[in-house]
């Protein structure tokens, strides 16, 4: 295998993790930037999680060879893997719905008070309707050639902030001041993110030797790592309105220019529709076993991720993100201890075969 897999892991997985919740800002304000500066040093804590859960996970994928997320979990889990399969759904659910509201957040912050009814969230379910239907295939391929540039954007947004950016002061009572809250925060954020995206992690590890499997989770944590603490340190720079905004990348860069602001507003748009969009084409192939029409399928998933999107972006994420956490977490864990069993289980088996051979 060439070192050229290395790349394409990278590629794939902060592809992945990097997408419309992250680019929006509020997932790093949620789990990050509301604990103040000292959360930074808790940033670095999550790098060193995301380290961890990468390299298990694709050496869980390099033992399975899985082709579908039923593979993994029914290794891990047994007979208890079709109620995981159900959280899985649950969690594309939560991401659909908050991407809905991320849409009417988006349209609010750039028209403000002209934006009232959710016109622009009920045609993007319609357009999501007919692409499930007809066109799903070509939204993956954008989503690949996009990500790179949603990438680079981000990162120049952040850079040209934190260097020539109008810097605010917040007020020292606006954090939030909870240690607990705070010491859990790298944890149920690694696990939200790793939790959506073991399958992809596992396929990719699948094939790719041990030194490939480290050095890739090496490198993607380290992307990782530095764009979070980029976005962190705008959001802790850009004053209390930052810190209470639903969208605060897009209020900074508002306070960039109207040429910023409508350049990030087009990046974020394009994330959200194609976060939906994968999101959707999860839930939708899932129920589709049971409902034999497609389309009806996806008029029902779409229906019910608008209902379930009124509750607001910011509200989604700050009280329905953690909780996918803490259920990722309990993955996570029950994955780690399957991977050190069968390595324990491999290295004993290796000295038994030594014995018997030596004999």
């Amino acid at each position: 295998m060439k070192i050229g897999f290395v790349f394409t892991f990278v590629f794939v997985i902060t592809g992945a993790i990097i997408g419309a919740g992250f680019a929006s800002g509020r997932e790093v304000l949620s789990f990050f930037s509301q604990y103040g500066f000292l959360s930074l040093i808790f940033i670095l804590f999550a790098g060193l999680l995301f380290y961890l859960v990468f390299y298990v996970f694709a050496k869980i994928g390099n033992k399975l060879k899985p082709n579908s997320i039923s593979d993994l979990t029914k290794n891990i889990f047994g007979k208890a893997s079709i109620i995981v399969d159900l959280v899985f759904i649950l969690s594309s659910f939560i991401t659909l719905s908050s991407m809905l509201a991320g849409v009417d957040s988006t349209m609010k912050i750039v028209f403000s008070e002209k934006y009232i009814f959710p016109i622009v969230s009920i045609l993007t379910c319609f357009i999501v309707v007919l692409l499930l239907n007809y066109g799903i295939k070509k939204i993956f391929k954008f989503t690949d050639m996009v990500m790179p540039f949603l990438f680079g954007t981000i990162l120049i947004f952040t850079l040209a902030f934190l260097l020539f950016g109008q810097k605010q002061q917040i007020n020292y009572s606006s954090f939030n001041h909870s240690a607990f809250s705070l010491g859990i925060s790298p944890i149920l954020y690694v696990s939200m993110n790793t939790f959506c995206n073991i399958f992809l992690i596992a396929k990719a590890g699948s094939y790719m030797d041990n030194k490939k499997v480290k050095l890739g989770s090496i490198i993607c944590a380290s992307i990782l790592t530095f764009c979070i603490f980029a976005v962190g340190l705008c959001i802790l720079f850009g004053g209390d309105a930052i810190l209470y905004s639903d969208m605060p990348m897009l209020v900074i860069a508002k306070s960039m220019g109207n040429l910023a602001s409508s350049v990030y507003f087009v990046i974020l748009i394009v994330a959200i529709f194609t976060t939906i969009c994968t999101s959707a084409y999860t839930i939708v192939t899932w129920l589709n076993t049971f409902i034999a029409n497609k389309f009806l399928c996806a008029v029902i998933v779409m229906t019910l991720g608008f209902i379930f999107s009124r509750f607001g972006f910011a509200n989604i994420v700050d009280i329905f993100y953690p909780l996918e956490g803490a259920i990722g977490l309990i993955f996570i864990i029950m994955s780690i201890k399957y991977y050190f069993q069968n390595r324990n289980n491999n290295i004993a088996n290796r000295k038994t075969n030594k014995k018997t051979s030596s004999k």
